[in-house]
């Protein structure tokens, strides 16, 4: 019988969340930085109080008159929207923004390149004679090579 106990407890437990939905863990959008819910909630705030007493003053304040008039305003609205299309206008903000992000992919230093000219431009010192400590041009040689390297991996970030 605890067997049985174990195993009610078991699917019980692997159950929950599938029947608690993703509503579950809605407390990790509030803790994320950059969560839309943080950017958009006084808006949305906004925007439901205000829907929300222009629906309460139209079903319980207005009279016949008024309401009727107010009908005749939204069926207008409805038909004037139709004549520049929401896709239409979508069609030049996106555009607008991938423009925007091809410019800035345009703009990024590629690694490859920066990394030839490092080589040109960062070498041991030419105008040093050579001398026979070969311990000594092996350490240069590594420093100039950590530079370079340290150059290319800000570049990557």
């Amino acid at each position: 019988s605890r067997c049985c106990e174990v195993e009610r407890g078991l699917a019980r437990s692997t159950m929950l969340p599938m029947v608690s939905g993703e509503l579950q863990h809605n407390n990790i959008l509030l803790r994320w930085r950059s969560s839309l819910w943080k950017l958009v909630w006084f808006q949305l705030l906004i925007y439901t109080s205000i829907y929300l007493a222009i629906s309460m003053i139209y079903r319980f304040t207005l009279p016949t008159e008024l309401a009727i008039k107010f009908e005749k305003l939204i069926l207008w609205v409805r038909i004037n929207s139709l004549q520049l299309p929401l896709t239409f206008l979508l069609g030049f903000y996106v555009s607008l923004v991938v423009k925007r992000w091809w410019e800035q992919y345009v703009k990024l230093p590629w690694p490859d390149e920066v990394a030839t000219y490092l080589k040109v431009a960062i070498t041991k010192n030419p105008k040093k004679k050579e001398s026979g400590d070969s311990e000594k041009d092996d350490d240069e040689y590594d420093h100039s090579k950590r530079v370079r390297r340290t150059i290319v991996q800000y570049c990557l970030l």
